[in-house]
């Protein structure tokens, strides 16, 4: 096997046929394909979809010189041909045929339709931190900062929500809320880096190319949720329908409260918090800072779909905790339990692994309870 023939599709009706020798680098590719879809060769990379690997010219990817024969592709293989831009286009490849010829130089044998560029309105701009602060110039700044602490306030919370949710929370707290500039400082906000949340729609992930989201069907999204699936659209609909299987949106009776969450390492200061917090000082001498850190690593486990005992296990080991008996082992896991359960954070989107019933040592106190324990209990009793 020493080429293939290749069919490009750009998803609207125009496809092209590439013959290509397996000892091609992808820039000598990418040099010949991207002037027949009207893009810039420079802007390409090859995407695996089988092994999960990216190869291409982006920072992120393999270095450009790569051989298309390290896809080790078989004849009806698909992958991917993706635009890395502000808005990443991605086209269908698939290995038409394979070729036992040499090609030493991979050329356009066929073509089917024209590949139109997508509407001037719809261009994507090179953002960078000048050309966002030019965009944001209008808009009063407070009113900016505010939109930033929203946005990061329920993609901490939530996990995953649409921005209609974040205005709706917005308008609850606010006296007369400007809906039109929310949206607008949104469209901007997502290309922010500094952003510690994503704006995304279904035009970001879609296997071909569509017509790019509207600001109102685009979703904030925690930089933790992994974006990167295989097929992250899918993902993100089967997070949205755990949602609406769920209990309900909670959000603190106050803006203040909500605002809160804007900070990534905010905890609810709740008495579980603080029962945790003591055995790791008392029983395990551990200093402030490094509490900070457990509490964080563990909140971020248990939301991102670790078992209890794979996450008690991991940082037991980790943070080289040792326990005089099974008894207090039982009782710091127990603890740690109990507060996991009691958290907002990602909570409605399904994150929180599901729990045994406690043990003897391991019952909920009653006392103190939370805003959202209260909320969470309120439902349980509507159904």
């Amino acid at each position: 096997m020493n080429s293939l023939l290749l069919s490009i599709s750009d998803g609207r009706g125009c496809w092209i046929h590439v013959e290509c020798g397996l000892s091609c680098p992808l820039s000598i590719l990418q040099r010949i394909v991207a002037p027949a879809l009207n893009l810039e060769p420079s802007d390409w990379y090859f995407e695996d979809c089988q092994e999960e690997r990216r190869y291409g010219t982006a920072s992120s990817c393999e270095s450009a010189d790569a051989l298309l024969g390290k896809f080790h592709v078989t004849e009806g293989d698909r992958f991917l041909f993706v635009q890395n831009s502000e808005r990443a286009y991605t086209y269908a490849v698939r290995v038409k045929e394979i070729l036992h010829k040499q090609v030493d130089v991979p050329r356009v044998v066929r073509t089917h339709g024209s590949s139109i560029p997508w509407p001037s309105a719809f261009t994507p701009v090179p953002w960078n931190l000048e050309t966002i602060r030019d965009a944001l110039a209008p808009f009063p700044f407070r009113f900016v900062e505010r939109e930033r602490r929203y946005l990061c306030a329920a993609a901490n919370l939530y996990g995953l929500c649409s921005l209609p949710m974040v205005e709706t929370i917005m308008r609850s707290y606010e006296e007369e809320p400007d809906i039109k500039r929310f949206y607008a400082v949104a469209e901007i906000l997502r290309h922010d880096d500094s952003l510690d949340c994503f704006l995304i729609g279904y035009d970001d992930f879609s296997a071909r190319p569509i017509s790019p989201s509207s600001i109102e069907d685009r979703f904030v999204v925690h930089e933790d949720i992994p974006l990167f699936d295989p097929d992250p659209g899918e993902l993100i609909a089967t997070l949205l329908a755990e949602q609406r299987r769920g209990e309900g949106f909670f959000h603190p009776s106050t803006k203040e409260e909500f605002l809160k969450w804007a900070d990534p390492l905010y905890q609810e200061p709740t008495p579980l918090l603080a029962s945790l917090r003591r055995r790791l000082k008392d029983q395990q001498q551990m200093v402030p800072e490094d509490i900070d850190e457990f509490i964080e690593q563990l909140a971020f486990m248990a939301r991102t779909g670790y078992t209890p005992e794979e996450t008690l296990s991991e940082l037991c080991d980790t943070w080289d905790l040792s326990f005089s008996d099974w008894k207090e082992l039982d009782d710091f896991c127990g603890a740690c339990v109990r507060w996991v359960c009691s958290i907002p954070q990602w909570y409605n989107g399904g994150f929180i692994v599901p729990m045994e019933p406690p043990g003897p040592s391991m019952e909920h106190t009653t006392e103190g309870l939370s805003e959202f324990e209260q909320f969470r209990q309120r439902k349980a009793k509507e159904k």
